[in-house]
């Protein structure tokens, strides 16, 4: 018995046979990971949502914010700000290189305790930033936490003209605040 093979396909495509579109969607063709977006993300997000939050001496006076924060699956990760620039509520930020910070939760104080921050200071920022927080971030964050107390006290005393030799009286206007 004699066996032919079939005719083998020619090189040149026949032009009767339709051609794959191209795919518009660049994300099939080459899937998202996280080490191929990484750079992408962080230069393009303007809004950042910390559901675990604490304070961060800024460079120079001000402060600024970490946090955790997780987006589209890409697992979590550790957020540091630039300088908190403007309030627009008590837990949305502006930064000072344009970035929207929504901090959720309480403030976790055992890390901003960790970051140099005096109980003095961050326990005005437990649930987020009160009306004058510029003031507690013009406080020189180097000094300890003595010295700062006593420039908590001087800043309130020049704000409602008490005289600053009576501390009892400033210690409790920096608690009604």
């Amino acid at each position: 018995m004699v066996t032919t093979r079939r005719q083998a396909a020619s090189a040149t495509p026949d032009p009767k046979t339709p051609q794959n579109a191209p795919n518009p969607n660049p994300n099939t063709r080459n899937p998202r990971t996280p080490f191929s977006t990484t750079a992408i993300i962080s230069a393009s997000v303007k809004s950042v949502l910390l559901h675990d939050w604490w304070l961060v001496k800024a460079k120079g006076k001000g402060l600024a914010v970490g946090g955790l924060s997780s987006r589209d699956g890409l697992g979590v990760r550790v957020f540091s700000s630039a300088e908190i620039s403007k309030r627009h509520t008590a837990t949305v930020l502006e930064t000072a290189d344009g970035i929207m910070v929504t901090v959720t939760g309480f403030l976790d104080r055992s890390r901003t305790h960790q970051n140099g921050l005096p109980p003095e200071l961050y326990n005005h920022f437990l649930l987020g930033f009160p009306f004058n927080w510029e003031e507690y971030a013009a406080v020189d964050l180097g000094e300890d936490s003595t010295d700062i107390g006593a420039s908590l006290r001087k800043s309130a005393s020049q704000k409602f003209n008490v005289p600053s030799r009576n501390n009892e009286v400033m210690e409790t206007l920096i608690i009604v605040h």
